[in-house]
Order: structure tokens, then C-alpha cells, then sequence
């Protein structure tokens, strides 16, 4: 998706950091095995989050490393977390990595569009087939919410209001990842938690991409928004206070000690970082 939701290092102990590596290889590994070498391409930081919250919300899913050989590394082997989280993560993966382009097509410039959008879009939708059915509810889902976005684009009314339709709308897109947790209770927490989540990567990534936004004229939520972003950044700390919060209700795994740092530490630093 965007890469903004993943840990601050410094503070991470070794054996965590490598445990996140091990994640992070893992979904890159199912998504080869599950959809071809294209499917590399799509593993990103935001998803390897997803697969380690799955790891305590859906069964089968303890951490079971096993060292695996990485193309990125030559000869080297690397440690793979593999589980039915990361096999749900690299599904849902392949469907938002799809979307994305497909929402994309809208907004590039045309050799963008001709020589890198489509051609990677006609490779991934070639592998939709191998998608099981039961992730038809969420591809629905992510196709509804980016159609929404788009709708809001084309009609779009400066101002703090259009920045918030435009956030949840994303972050609803999000927050139905929740639907594969095991238990009702857990799947609510996680759906408020995601949700949260989404809208910090929605804003964190307008604010990104403001001023080439500007620039080429095309749509930004925060064109209008005002120079100072201290009532923003404000907004953003509440929804990563109560993902947080979200977070200290579902069950432990050997990942919590990561997803803490992410919490407390990674998100707080990209709300800072905006500008």
C-alpha cells in the first residue's frame, strides 16, 4: 500500500527486529508462492503490520519461521514467518495492490500509464483467479471505497470537511480487513483499530505527496488545508492514541513487542515527520 506503518528500529532489540524481518520475508514469500514471482512487488510495510496483528486474532497463525532462500540476498537464506496470517496479509496484498492501480490509472501521466500502471495491473489481475472466494466481501469493499474516493476527487470542495469524508472513506476500506479475526469481540476491536489506522496512512500520504500534487494540479484533499498543521497532526495523534488503545484489547503473540513499537514509537514519529 503506502509503507508508513512500520517500526522505529533504533528502538527495537535485535532479536524483534529480526522477528519483523521474518514477517516481513514471510509475506514476500507467500506472495511469490501464492501468485508468481509479480507478486513480490506488491509486499510492503503496512501489510506486514496486518500480518502480525493477524497473528494473534486468527487460528494456525504462531509464528513458525522457516529459512527460505531470498533473490534479493543471492545464496543467502532468510527466516520466513509463515501461517495462515501471512497467507490472509499476501491475499489481501494482491487485491489492494490492484486497486491501487486501478486507482492510480485515473491520476498518472500517460507513459506512466502505458508503460509501467498497465502492464503491472494486466500482471496481477491474471492472478485473481488463485484468489480463494472468500475474500470476494473485502475486494468489493476496496473497489466500493476507492470508487467513493474517486467520486470525491472529481467533486471535490476545498476545505478541512473534504479531508475528513475523503480519510474515512479510506479508512473504512481498511478497517474491513478486519473481518477474518476469529471471534466477534475481536474482529470489532480490530475493525476500530484499522480504521484508525487507515486514516493515519490516508492523511500521511496527502501530506506526502502535497506539494508534486500541487505542482502537477491534480487532486489533494490538503490543498486547502491551512499552512499550519498543528490541529492535523493533533487529529492524527488521537486516532493512533485510540489504535493503540484498540491494540492493548486483543490477545498477545511474539509479535506484540513489535506492534508496540509501531504503535507508540513508528506512527507518533510519521506524524511528526509531516510538514
Amino acid at each position: 500500500m503506502y509503507g508508513y506503518i512500520k517500526p522505529l528500529k533504533a528502538e527495537l532489540k535485535v532479536k524483534h527486529w529480526e522477528l519483523y524481518q521474518a514477517a516481513y520475508c514471510g509475506l514476500c514469500h507467500r506472495l511469490k508462492e501464492r501468485y508468481g514471482f509479480a507478486g513480490r512487488f506488491c509486499v510492503n510495510y503496512d501489510l506486514t503490520f496486518l500480518t502480525m496483528l493477524y497473528a494473534s486474532v486468527i487460528p494456525n497463525s504462531a509464528p513458525n519461521a522457516e529459512r527460505l532462500r531470498c533473490p534479493a540476498n543471492g545464496r543467502k537464506k532468510a527466516h520466513c514467518f509463515a501461517g495462515a496470517a501471512s497467507d490472509t496479509a499476501a491475499d489481501l496484498t494482491l487485491i489492494l495492490a490492484i486497486e491501487k492501480l486501478r486507482d492510480g490509472l485515473r491520476d498518472d501521466s500517460l507513459p506512466k500509464r502505458l508503460f509501467a500502471d498497465f502492464p503491472a495491473l494486466a500482471i496481477l489481475r491474471s492472478k485473481t483467479k488463485r484468489l480463494p472466494k472468500i475474500h470476494e466481501k473485502f475486494t468489493l469493499s476496496a473497489k466500493k471505497a476507492l470508487d467513493e474516493l474517486t467520486i470525491l476527487e472529481q467533486n471535490s470542495n476545498s476545505g478541512g470537511s473534504q479531508l475528513d469524508r475523503a480519510a474515512d472513506t479510506f479508512a473504512g476500506l481498511l478497517s474491513a480487513a478486519a473481518d477474518y479475526a476469529e471471534s466477534e469481540e475481536n474482529r470489532r476491536i480490530l475493525a476500530n483499530l484499522l480504521y484508525h489506522i487507515g486514516r493515519v496512512i490516508y492523511i500521511c500520504d496527502a501530506a506526502d505527496d502535497l506539494d508534486e500534487d500541487r505542482r502537477r494540479g491534480t487532486y489533494n484533499p490538503l490543498i486547502a488545508y491551512p499552512e499550519d498543521k498543528t490541529a492535523l497532526k493533533r487529529s492524527l495523534e488521537h486516532s493512533a492514541g485510540i489504535a493503540a488503545a484498540d491494540f492493548e484489547l486483543l490477545p498477545e503473540s511474539e509479535f506484540t513487542p513489535i506492534l508496540q513499537n509501531i504503535l507508540y514509537l513508528g506512527i507518533p514519529q510519521q506524524i511528526t515527520d509531516i510538514s
